[in-house]
């Protein structure tokens, strides 16, 4: 029994696509302002954009997947490609940020270099411009689609502004250095502006590379899923003989997936079947409202054995 809540697939595929377009611009700027710059951090920010780039046509290929019924080679949906694909993300992203953070070390231990402050701080209006203006678009499409993949996609822009946004202080700071008598600081503001700003995303994609891991190896779902789903489950069958439940409850992206045992009293033995396939359907219909997709399977017993 699935009990699933329409995404506007389409809405969904269109906003995957204003983020893929505006990862081109951020692209096409990191790279040629670090190229005019020769700022390792605009350099970085280039190259957070390209694998937003990739991220974000692997998402426009998953939210497609996700969506199709489960059929003989996926019996139970395509749902578990979601975490999949966002365990591979967070890898990469931690993969460039460790690089980042070791060549920045070395970078500063040999001294620093100089880097074009005055260019590097236009590089930074523009591109937290439209950091905001996209992370803005997302959330909003977010609110309509209901969708996870671009509830993170709007997550992820809204970052890369705030973090783009420090950067320009800092290349701003830079600029005001020059006229001053701290001078032999220039050259290390941007190794250092890079090890700062790792250190303030590298955190995000290690939480996300857990919880996603735990979703691949198929752990419990978290306590907040589990303490909903009991109430609505207690709800429907509160109203019928049933001595205990054993609820089953895992997560995979936008699917969770439970298996319901529910023991049945002396009294409820000689339900008909087809008072039984009533109770799953009220089940079914307690799940509708949420921003998740419920797999519900119940299994109806008198043996006490099958529950945990």
């Amino acid at each position: 029994m699935i009990e699933k809540n329409p995404i506007d697939s389409n809405s969904e595929k269109r906003a995957l696509n204003v983020s893929i377009y505006g990862n081109l611009i951020c692209i096409a700027l990191g790279f040629g302002f670090a190229f005019l710059t020769d700022s390792g951090a605009i350099l970085l920010d280039g190259f957070y954009s390209l694998i937003s780039l990739l991220v974000a046509i692997l998402a426009l290929r998953v939210s497609i997947l996700v969506e199709r019924p489960p059929d003989k080679h996926m019996p139970f949906g395509y749902g578990h490609f979601e975490p999949i694909f966002n365990t591979l993300r967070s890898l990469l992203i931690i993969a460039g940020s460790v690089y980042a953070l070791i060549s920045s070390v070395a970078v500063i231990l040999q001294g620093g270099h100089s880097v074009a402050y005055g260019s590097a701080v236009i590089y930074g209006v523009l591109c937290t411009t439209i950091c905001f203006a996209i992370a803005a678009h997302q959330q909003n499409a977010s609110k309509k689609t209901t969708s996870p993949i671009i509830s993170l996609d709007a997550k992820s822009w809204l970052i890369d502004g705030l973090i783009t946004l420090v950067t320009t202080f800092a290349f701003l700071l830079g600029v005001l250095l020059q006229e001053g008598r701290f001078t032999e600081f220039i050259p290390y503001i941007d190794p250092s502006l890079i090890i700062l700003l790792v250190l303030i995303v590298l955190p995000i994609p290690i939480k996300m590379f857990g919880s996603n891991t735990k979703e691949v190896l198929q752990f419990a779902a978290s306590g907040n899923i589990q303490t909903v789903a009991r109430k609505r489950l207690d709800k429907v069958l509160d109203a019928y003989p049933v001595e205990r439940t054993d609820v089953r409850i895992m997560k995979a992206g936008r699917y969770v997936y439970l298996t319901v045992y529910v023991l049945m009293t002396a009294d409820g033995a000689e339900m008909p079947l087809s008072e039984l396939d009533k109770i799953r359907k009220k089940v079914a219909k307690s799940f509708k409202e949420s921003k998740w997709r419920y797999f519900i399977d119940i299994m109806f017993t008198m043996d006490a054995e099958d529950l945990i």
